[in-house]
């Protein structure tokens, strides 16, 4: 950074008079394109120092826990690190934190630790010369939180529905019904942003739908690979398309015909629209499948050749048999809510082969 910063100069103008070149002793011009990297940089660097903190304090979120247990979960993790590899380390499947430029999210499970934690930001933004803007600041929670406020010193900061985050709207109770109607409305004020094109009787109207394609239905879909597949879901996203299209052909209600009810016009009109969208293969919902498919294929590939298996694909497929004796004593006593169509032996099939990978592809 003080290589890029040394020898800056700026040149001032005032009216035809111009001054001798200043020079820049600290900072950025406004508007420097070299000022998102600098911060990004200066933020990146100081959570990086306070996640590892968090990380040995037993502070944030444990993804990957084996069983919702936190000792199967470290004797887990020891028991493959043959196969893990020295660089990942148990702590690395604790987030306490991710960020995006200037945006932040923190993850706790209680309502204390994520005070403790907005705390700990407040006081290093602070020691960077940076204020936390409680104003923007927000939260949700999940069921098991009774809380509705988080306190920052004498403010108080309400918790919302839901929060956003790049662009997919995220619920603290699991539902995706928020996410989809997020990413309807920002499609509507794409289609909107682009409606001079979009509905020019001029254009030749497969033209037009290509370019609905390659700019509202990217916003329609953004994020939408990781939700789970629903027929209510598929139904919302194929309404909205045709809503969209029958704007862009021009088919509004004619006054003419009186003796047609507005029922009457929605249904001649969708089913005219949906003709043509299943003929044409421009439908919304086989575009939304096929991303899914391609984003398992990412997850499966992670590993892939040369590359080093990613951590995540290794806490995917990976659970010890003890835990899979848990969960089938859980389902027996019915403390668990999963169920089995056909009865199941007590003993799997792989307790007959070693416990540790390598010993099992030789044997």
């Amino acid at each position: 950074m003080q290589e890029l910063l040394d020898d800056r100069s700026l040149d001032l103008r005032v009216f035809d008079f111009t001054c001798r070149k200043v020079r820049m002793m600290r900072g950025v011009r406004q508007g420097s394109p070299e000022s998102a990297l600098f911060f990004s940089a200066v933020i990146n660097d100081a959570l990086t120092e306070l996640s590892l903190i968090w990380k040995r304090e037993n502070v944030g979120m444990h993804f990957g826990k084996v069983g919702g247990d936190e000792q199967l979960s470290e004797d887990w993790f020891l028991e493959h690190d043959d196969v893990l590899g020295a660089r990942v380390l148990y702590e690395d499947i604790r987030v306490p934190c991710v960020a995006f430029a200037d945006d932040m999210y923190l993850i706790a499970r209680s309502h204390a630790e994520a005070e403790r934690m907005l705390r700990d930001v407040s006081e290093m933004l602070i020691e960077l010369g940076l204020e936390l803007q409680v104003s923007k600041t927000t939260w949700i929670k999940n069921k098991h939180v009774s809380a509705t406020v988080i306190c920052h010193g004498t403010l108080e900061i309400p918790v919302v529905d839901s929060l956003v985050v790049l662009g997919s709207a995220l619920q603290g109770d699991t539902q995706e019904t928020t996410t989809v109607e997020h990413r309807i409305e920002q499609a509507w004020k794409c289609f909107h942003k682009w409606s001079r094109l979009l509905l020019c009787k001029e254009a030749p109207f497969a033209s037009r739908v290509s370019l609905w394609q390659r700019t509202v239905q990217v916003s329609l879909l953004w994020g939408m690979q990781t939700i789970r597949q629903h027929k209510t879901i598929d139904r919302r996203l194929r309404t909205t398309q045709l809503l969209m299209f029958r704007k862009m052909r021009g088919m509004g209600r004619s006054m003419s015909n009186e003796n047609e009810t507005w029922l009457a016009w929605q249904k001649r009109t969708f089913r005219k629209l949906a003709r043509w969208v299943d003929g044409s293969g421009t439908c919304v919902v086989p575009v939304l499948n096929k991303s899914k498919l391609s984003w398992v294929h990412h997850l499966a590939r992670f590993g892939c050749g040369v590359r080093e298996i990613h951590v995540v694909k290794r806490l995917l497929l990976w659970r010890p048999l003890s835990w899979w004796r848990k969960q089938q004593q859980a389902i027996a006593d019915g403390r668990s809510a999963w169920r089995h169509a056909a009865r199941f032996k007590t003993l799997r099939y792989e307790e007959q082969f070693p416990s540790n990978w390598l010993d099992t592809v030789q044997f």
